[in-house]
């Protein structure tokens, strides 16, 4: 569909620059959600899988800091988030608005917890029995019974990832 006119050259003006049509900022946000959410569903994983199945000593305590994390507001922690990012000269880069995500998963800690309180003990017995270890028994066994709670927490993780509006101003300094 040509639009005619005057307006060709205002279309053709766009398409020959697409910084000025946004697509270029339309893939750093493609790539901060996607890399943002991979990291906040991996890592609360792990520390799911050695909170709720692995005996060691003060997991109850540990599980109760994780948890106490959760009643700190965001905003709170803007400050100090823009502090280390700072210090590790992480400010101007896509990294400084992904890496806060890996370390930021209390809710989906919890989310996870309770999906592997839900599955028997037994699983992992039988699992052991036949020879697995921890890592076997997480990827072999457990991600595939809490794939549910592992798609949910990725659609939060999205959703809040992609209505992130404000942190690109404060990691980014514009010339």
């Amino acid at each position: 569909m040509d639009p005619g006119g005057h307006y060709r050259g205002i279309y053709r003006h766009y398409l020959q620059d697409p910084e000025k049509l946004g697509l270029l900022r339309v893939g750093d946000s493609l790539i901060v959600t996607v890399a943002g959410t991979a990291g906040c569903v991996i890592t609360p994983l792990f520390a799911t899988y050695a909170l709720s199945r692995i005996k060691f000593r003060f997991s109850g305590f540990w599980f109760g800091c994780v948890m106490l994390t959760m009643m700190i507001p965001q905003q709170v922690m803007v400050v100090p988030q823009y502090i280390i990012l700072k210090k590790l000269h992480l400010i101007d880069t896509r990294t400084a608005l992904v890496l806060p995500w890996f370390f930021g998963g209390a809710f989906f800690i919890f989310l996870m917890v309770q999906f592997f309180r839900g599955i028997p003990r037994e699983l992992d017995e039988a699992a052991e029995n036949d020879g697995c270890g921890k890592l076997a028994i997480l990827f072999r066994i457990m991600i595939p019974i809490v794939k549910p709670a592992i798609v949910t927490s990725s659609l939060c993780v999205l959703l809040d990832l992609a209505g992130l509006f404000p942190a690109p101003d404060l990691y980014e300094q514009w010339q």
